[in-house]
């Protein structure tokens, strides 16, 4: 059976944004968003093929913390900037054909988001056999 993987992402956590719709009609995903995939992407290809893993294609758990910078204030005893599952959206779907073959494979999330003294993504992804679900 396959091992676990672990992935850290050394970027300021993005919630996914909505969708947009453009003065011509059109729907676009904001740049923030984009750019923010492209970039977790990019560190899990370069990851993944350090590793030599190749993408799931199986059950998946899959565990993220969101660390984000603590403030020199903070206004609140926890960050509240966005919602937890706009952030894990988008880490989910940037991951896609690069951990696993789709994010649907997902049968566990767990979550979380806290303070920390720099901001990171922590990403661990556990293979599932049928008899675990």
């Amino acid at each position: 059976m396959m091992d676990f993987i672990t992935l850290i992402f050394n970027v300021e956590p993005v919630a996914k944004g909505r969708p947009r719709i453009g003065k011509f009609g059109s729907a676009y995903t904001p740049a923030k968003t984009r750019n923010a995939e492209k970039e977790i992407a990019t560190i899990a290809k370069v990851e993944m093929k350090k590793q030599k893993r190749e993408p799931f294609d199986c059950p998946v758990m899959v565990a993220i913390e969101f660390v984000m910078k603590r403030p020199k204030k903070p206004s609140q005893p926890f960050p509240s900037r966005s919602d937890l599952d706009n952030y894990a959206k988008l880490v989910c779907d940037a991951l896609n054909e690069i951990t696993w073959k789709d994010d649907s494979q997902i049968v566990d999330l767990y979550l979380t988001k806290r303070w920390g003294d720099h901001s990171k993504i922590t990403v661990q992804i556990s293979p599932l056999a049928v008899g675990q679900l």
